[in-house]
């Protein structure tokens, strides 16, 4: 099965310049996850797309204001989603998560706060990623956790730490939590496949960044322990434009 995660930074603007369905057909993806669609309530993803009656289509919009942040997934098979029982207001109206059980796997596409260039939203940020891990202890099996974290958690995952150290996305914090997803059983796939290898999934749309490769490896893919020999391959593909994001791919058996 082939999972992608992207974040398109505005389905609708998106559209505009890629194919999505294109996409779809020319990796053979099974489950599509989006961030940051910005969808606004009665927009049709699939009429929009021209996806065929085949595909089923899970959404979770923002109504704390139009056309912000927002997730949503494309899927060849058909899952059950489940409720996001979170306590937290603010997140429910952001529309950043879904849920899902497939057979015996839980699916997590996810869209972390950014945090802000003064850190104010940190704590937001790191409380999304407590509940999370919280859940993932909770449900003992099969987990694979997908999206845009908003986070790195080591020096190799962005092109320049020493001037970003303790800055947004890089704190002490933030990296703290990004490990201890791997300390509950979880493996960073990417970075478990190519321990050494630097690739970036943004770039910031100022100063040519991304013909630079000033970039930041900011969307992840976390796959249970017990997964880990059911991967077959792991891909950064940024050669794929339409967004400051580019797609993260994961081809496993499920």
């Amino acid at each position: 099965m082939i999972l992608v995660t992207w974040n398109i930074n505005g389905i609708r603007s998106f559209q505009k310049k890629y194919d999505l369905k294109e996409f779809l057909g020319n990796y053979n993806i099974d489950i599509m996850n989006l961030q940051e669609t910005k969808l606004v309530e009665g927009w049709n993803i699939k009429k929009e797309l021209q996806l065929s009656e085949d595909w089923y289509i899970y959404e979770n919009t923002a109504s704390s204001r139009k056309g912000y942040a927002g997730v949503a997934s494309i899927s060849k098979v058909n899952m059950t989603q489940m409720k996001i029982d979170f306590p937290n207001e603010r997140f429910q109206m952001d529309g950043r998560m879904l849920l899902f059980q497939y057979q015996n796997y839980y699916i997590i596409n996810i869209y972390f706060p950014q945090g802000g260039r003064t850190k104010k939203d940190i704590p937001y940020k790191l409380e999304v990623c407590d509940y999370i891990t919280e859940m993932i202890q909770s449900k003992p099996g099969k987990w694979v956790v997908l999206g845009d974290f908003n986070m790195v958690k080591q020096e190799l995952d962005l092109a320049r730490p020493k001037q970003n150290r303790n800055n947004n996305m890089f704190t002490i914090e933030e990296r703290e939590r990004m490990a201890h997803l791997t300390q509950i059983g979880l493996i960073d796939v990417f970075r478990n496949t190519y321990p050494n290898k630097q690739k970036f999934t943004w770039w910031s749309y100022a100063y040519n960044a991304r013909e630079r490769n000033v970039g930041w490896r900011l969307d992840h893919i976390f796959i249970s322990e017990c997964l880990r020999n059911r991967i077959k391959r792991i891909e950064i593909l940024e050669d794929v434009l339409g967004s400051d994001h580019c797609p993260v791919l994961i081809e496993m058996e499920m």
